[in-house]
């Protein structure tokens, strides 16, 4: 009987080592899914909250400046103007202006292959007598208020590589078509028969 009574014993710590181990096994596997838990929220609020910053004014990636590359005095600038926000632009003006000279005002409207929010402006900055330096354009969407400006440099009319100097816009006309070009490049060689009627 004696006997009996020791092995019920050691069945019952077997039973209750058992238990406690897989409690606190339960336990431990239960903490740590609480802490990846607590990780994945952690790097997920961290993203949120990044990519529902707004765009802070003067980014770069908002405004597009035409000629691409370096800006020469002379030259006849052109502005792409993304939206800064997602929603309705409809009722929405840009405006850029140098000082206190406006220099225009665009809506907003969808452009180029992904048909994206943006406002053009064509040719809508003169660079024609002015002093070489950096000038500071001041962009607002109307009337929501949001202001920033851009820093852009002119560099002196000179320093302009060839063939820019003694290229001009000219135009060619066809039986069907206008065409606007640039002298002294690939398309003024392309173009040139049009204006012969070809």
């Amino acid at each position: 009987m004696g006997s009996l009574i020791k092995i019920l014993r050691n069945f019952w710590k077997n039973i209750q080592i058992r238990n406690l181990v897989e409690r606190n096994y339960i336990h431990i596997r239960f903490y740590n899914s609480i802490i990846a838990f607590m990780r994945y929220f952690a790097i997920i609020f961290t993203l949120l909250v990044v990519a529902c910053q707004p765009i802070p004014a003067g980014e770069a990636s908002l405004v597009s400046v035409h000629p691409d590359g370096p800006i020469y005095i002379g030259d006849q600038v052109s502005f792409e103007v993304l939206a800064p926000y997602e929603g309705e632009t409809s009722n929405k003006l840009v405006r850029i202006a140098l000082g206190d000279q406006v220099l225009g005002e665009q809506g907003f409207g969808q452009y180029g292959v992904g048909q994206r929010t943006q406002a053009t402006f064509w040719w809508v900055w003169d660079t024609n007598g002015l002093e070489p330096g950096t000038y500071a354009l001041t962009f607002s969407i109307l009337p929501d208020g949001l202001i920033w400006t851009e820093n852009i440099r002119l560099r002196d009319g000179d320093g302009v590589p060839p063939p820019e100097p003694d290229a001009h816009w000219a135009t060619a006309e066809s039986d069907c078509c206008l065409v606007y070009y640039i002298t002294g490049t690939d398309a003024n060689g392309t173009w040139k028969p049009c204006s012969d009627g070809g």
